[in-house]
């Protein structure tokens, strides 16, 4: 394994070496990069570009990671990535130039199950705006009540749910996911998740890479760590987060990935939560943390 690298402050971010950070720093403003503060990033050493830079405008200067997810690391085995064999409500952001530019950028896929990089047909950027129906909010409420929460804070998460809004601009081929989430009467939730795996400019032909970890202040103010990567052929962009005090050792897992609405054929969002509870609890028929599940559906606004 590579030795770390220094550690480097650029703008109140610290970064500690890592080959695939140059894609997360080096951004300059026509990407609408979005800036991290408050994360120790760990993975093998490199060298910052010039570009790079990182401003924040939060009161409290701090910057948090993606939704409450994270748990057993389970990825595909698919590596036929052909457009042609997988859903066609998977977003497509390549133009109808040529097709010489699509065989190339196929040609350029990682190899293995895991990828730091999205399929060039997979972009997840937008304003996307949830879908919420009674059967969900039974299904997110039971959610939110397995993850230890009381009754008071789920109705209020319940009545705001539909008024929630979550920005995300996907940079660098899908090597970071910029998120915005904003509810009535809250500031903006500012976030940014680095992706680790095979990538399609490794000198390397194998699947080997480096896991890039990162600690943030989540909205609790509690110091957590998260990981991320897509699998599914770079269509389907997998987060987790771990190591929060409040669940006791329970992990957190997100998948995101689009999917086309068979009554509009408009595009969706998709995005699964997954709390496992640690063994310990699991265990304990009457703990008050047990598995949870929840998918939430998003229309694009903009």
């Amino acid at each position: 394994m590579a030795q770390l690298g220094v550690v480097k402050k650029v703008g109140g971010l610290f970064l500690q070496g890592g080959r695939s950070l140059r894609d997360f720093v080096m951004f300059n403003t026509k990407s609408n990069v979005t800036e991290m503060e408050g994360a120790v990033v760990q993975s093998p050493t490199t060298t910052l570009g010039s570009n790079a830079t990182t401003n924040s405008n939060d009161e409290d200067g701090t910057w948090t990671v993606s939704d409450l997810k994270g748990a057993e690391n389970t990825t595909t085995t698919d590596t036929d990535c052909d457009s042609s064999d997988h859903d066609s409500g998977m977003e497509s952001t390549t133009t109808t130039s040529s097709s010489s530019t699509t065989d190339s950028a196929m040609d350029l896929l990682p190899k293995g199950p895991r990828w730091a990089i999205a399929h060039p047909e997979t972009d997840l950027s937008g304003t996307w705006r949830p879908l919420v129906t009674k059967e969900f909010q039974q299904e997110y409420d039971t959610y939110l009540q397995n993850c230890g929460t009381s009754y008071m804070f789920r109705q209020v998460v319940l009545n705001f749910a539909s008024t929630t809004r979550e920005t995300i601009t996907q940079v660098d081929q899908g090597r970071v996911l910029h998120f915005y989430g904003t509810a009535p009467g809250g500031n903006g939730w500012k976030r940014s998740l680095i992706s680790s795996g095979a990538d399609a400019d490794d000198e390397s032909s194998d699947e080997s890479y480096e896991p890039i970890h990162a600690e943030f202040l989540d909205p609790d103010k509690e110091l957590v760590k998260v990981e991320a990567w897509w699998e599914d052929c770079g269509r389907v962009h997998k987060s987790f987060l771990r190591n929060k005090p409040k669940v006791r050792g329970g992990e957190f897992e997100s998948k995101r990935y689009l999917i086309t609405d068979e009554v509009t054929g408009e595009k969706q969002l998709v995005c699964e939560s997954i709390f496992h509870p640690s063994q310990k609890h699991l265990d304990n028929p009457s703990s008050e943390f047990k598995p949870a599940f929840v998918r939430w559906k998003y229309q694009r606004e903009s």
